[in-house]
Order: structure tokens, then sequence, then C-alpha cells
């Protein structure tokens, strides 16, 4: 058996949420195809005298398994520590200005790639969070989608109200096809963002393919069902 006989798609998060399987269980599921490719190449280190080239190669192969692991368990981490923080009294913001705030912080990155992101939100989407919990997820969303967008292609985010909810849609262009062998450190960043929108009680979903993909959050409005207890304050 050959390390390279292992390559194949370690979990359909490619997908995120297609298969409904939430983002831990994803993330655990892909710790299967780089443990059992590192288990791979060291018996087959130990299993017969190799030359020195050989044993070179496989050791290269072992600290890439390695890798990909250490960033799966990071991830993993991340979802694990958020979904054990309570999800604090909020305060009363404007949804759609937190987005355009954000989106400008990220301008710069998608400019290296030659991307553009496009921002366009209806005014006044009132929610009670967390401010910073959600500042830090819509970045997490927002980054993700920049790094998977292909280089000169636009990243298009939109904000709006949808009965008692407000909605972030963001789209892009996949970079690549969604069939690869290792998730990617962005496709782990839209797992993390996906467990941590469900921690603060939005809605997921995400289609991922080799054309036009897409995430939308739906996130109660203030006033609708919850709010009771926050500050009225509108920041």
């Amino acid at each position: 058996m050959k390390v390279a006989a292992t390559q194949r798609a370690e979990s359909p998060a490619s997908e995120p949420s297609a298969n409904g399987r939430r983002p831990l269980a994803q993330l655990l599921h892909a710790l299967n195809q780089p443990l059992t490719g590192l288990q791979c190449s060291l018996e087959l280190a130990a299993a017969t005298p190799r030359s020195p080239q050989q044993y070179a190669r496989t050791v290269n192969e072992a600290l890439d398994l390695t890798q990909r692991l250490r960033s799966l368990v990071e991830a993993i981490r991340e979802v694990v520590d958020d979904e054990g923080n309570a999800v604090r009294a909020g305060t009363i913001f404007e949804f759609d200005r937190l987005i355009e705030e954000v989106a400008a912080e990220l301008r710069p990155v998608a400019e290296d790639r030659s991307a553009k992101l496009v921002v366009a939100c209806q005014p006044r989407l009132p929610v009670c969070s967390d401010h910073a919990r959600l500042s830090a997820l819509v970045f997490r969303l927002l980054e993700s989608a920049v790094s998977l967008a292909h280089a000169q292609s636009t990243v298009r985010v939109a904000c709006r109200r949808e009965v008692d909810s407000a909605v972030l849609a963001v789209a892009w262009r996949e970079e690549a096809g969604p069939a690869q062998s290792a998730l990617s450190q962005a496709e782990l960043g839209l797992l993390v963002a996906q467990a941590g929108w469900e921690t603060v009680g939005a809605a997921w979903e995400c289609k991922r393919s080799t054309g036009e993909s897409g995430c939308t959050v739906r996130l109660l409005l203030a006033g609708s069902n919850s709010g009771a207890g926050a500050d009225s304050e509108i920041r």
C-alpha cells in the first residue's frame, strides 16, 4: 500500500451542510484519513529496509500528514471551546453596520488576491447578541469565502430583512473543485464559522460547488423573539 493511495477525499465537508452532520462530527470524521495515511506510511517504513531517499520521502509524507492532523485538531478545539462558552445576553446593534465594518477590514485581503469584496446591505437590521462574538463570526465567514474564491473574482455579501430575521448571504466562485484530498485552512474556517453561528442560535445553510458557492445565515431580529432584558441602546 502506498501513502498516495490514501489521498482521497477525507470528508464531504467540501459541502459543509449537505449531509446534515454537525461541524464537530465532520471534523472528527476528517481525522480518519490522515491518521490512516500516517499509520500506513510508518508501517511501510518499518516493514522492509529502504534507501535513504525512500526514508526521507516517508518522513516528509509523515510530516505533511501530521500537519493536517494538527490543523484538524486546532479546528476541533476552536469548535469545542466555542460551544462551551455560554451565549451572553447581548446588546442591540445594527447587523448591517457590523457586516460593512468587517468587510472593510477584509477588503485589503481580497485586493491581495486581485478579487473584489462587494457589499450590499439593507439598512437598519437590529439584532440582539454579543457584538464581539458576531463580529468574529462574520469575519471568519467572509475571510473563508475570500480565501476560497477564485482569484480575480467577486465575493458578494448581502444582508436583508426576511420576515423576522436578518439574513446574511455570501456568494463566491470556487478557486477549485470540492473533491480535494484534504480540507484546506479556508474549508476548516468555514466549518468553524458554521459551528459558531449555530451556537449563537442562527440558522446556517451552505452549498459548495465547482461553480458558484454560497452560505446563508439567518438571525432573529431584535424584538422578534429575543431581546428581553437586553440593553435597548442600538450600537
